[in-house]
């Protein structure tokens, strides 16, 4: 028996429901620790990056801080992730396990920007940042000398690496580049 227009609008429509169902139900954290950024190209500079002046006392003539540009680049990668409902479990109406599918892929994409920012925040001691510098490291140039942003000794330290983030300021530690949200999309070949 052939599938039917109707059969297939209730089954995106179920799936559908089921997907922003998981939407909701996440609680994802990653903006505790990241500034989300829109983009609408295939890529962002930010040459901005460690150019922020200090506030100092006004004597004499406006002192104009020359910003430095450095050459910093986020490029924009493309993520999916799909399901395919066969043929015969519509036929046979024995479609129930793919909403528990489609909602967990719901969850899973709300999600995934946590996964990226705590992953590159892990990968900070060997990923490099805008000052060409690994994001941990024990010499970023800064106004007139070095700073260092790690505690212990990298070489010798073992164990689980934990941090300890100043995320009050707008610029938060990790970039989350948000070109395109993801969408449920159904594909059919009728």
């Amino acid at each position: 028996m052939p599938i039917t227009a109707e059969q297939l609008r209730n089954l995106t429509t179920g799936l559908s429901a089921a997907y922003q169902k998981g939407l909701g139900a996440a609680k994802p954290q990653f903006k505790l620790i990241a500034t989300v950024l829109p983009s609408t190209t295939s890529a962002e500079d930010y040459g901005f990056l460690g150019s922020w002046p200090a506030i100092k006392e006004w004597v004499g003539d406006r002192q104009l801080a020359k910003l430095t540009e450095h050459g910093y680049t986020i490029q924009n990668k493309k993520f999916e992730s799909s399901i395919t409902v066969a043929k015969d479990k519509v036929e046979d109406d024995q479609i129930g396990q793919y909403g528990l599918m489609a909602e967990t892929i719901g969850q899973d994409v709300s999600l995934f920007p946590e996964k990226l920012c705590f992953e590159m925040l892990c990968a900070g001691f060997t990923t490099l940042c805008y000052d060409g510098q690994n994001f941990f490291d024990t010499d970023h140039p800064m106004a007139e000398g070095v700073v260092s942003n790690i505690i212990g000794n990298i070489a010798t330290d073992t164990g689980e690496p934990w941090f300890l983030l100043d995320t009050s300021r707008p610029l938060k530690p990790v970039v989350f580049q948000n070109r395109k949200d993801f969408e449920f999309k159904a594909l059919d070949d009728m």
